[in-house]
């Protein structure tokens, strides 16, 4: 029988990244409203690698020091900044859990901002 390209999932791996995000987020929560440095590697107003018409609306960048189930640093996102940026002091804000993967980000944002739903 000819391999098409399935690939049976690792359930073991699954598990442990399971677990992993688990006590990410467990940590992430009980460090709401602390500060925290991003560092940004997509700035504002550059184009996405794959599409070149595409333009990043917000900076975006990465946090390390965590242990994430994809072995990668913490991603981030920072709002309320319009201007491109290298690295940022800011305040975790909130948490994006996405469920489809393993690839969780966090939202930060200036000290003492708020974020709203109204577009400037």
């Amino acid at each position: 029988m000819e391999n098409i390209g399935y690939k049976k999932p690792d359930y073991m791996e699954i598990g442990v990244k399971t677990f992993k995000k688990i006590d990410l987020i467990d940590k992430l929560k009980g460090m709401l409203g602390t500060k925290i440095h991003v560092y940004v590697d997509k700035h504002i107003g550059t184009s996405y690698p794959d599409d070149k018409i595409t333009k990043y609306k917000i900076n975006c960048g990465y946090v390390t020091g965590f242990d994430t189930p994809t072995k990668e640093n913490l991603r981030a996102y920072i709002v309320g900044i319009k201007e491109p940026i290298k690295e940022f002091d800011g305040v975790l804000y909130a948490i994006v859990n996405k469920k489809k993967d393993f690839e969780d980000r966090v939202v930060v944002v200036k000290e003492g901002e708020k974020i709203s739903d109204k577009k400037d």
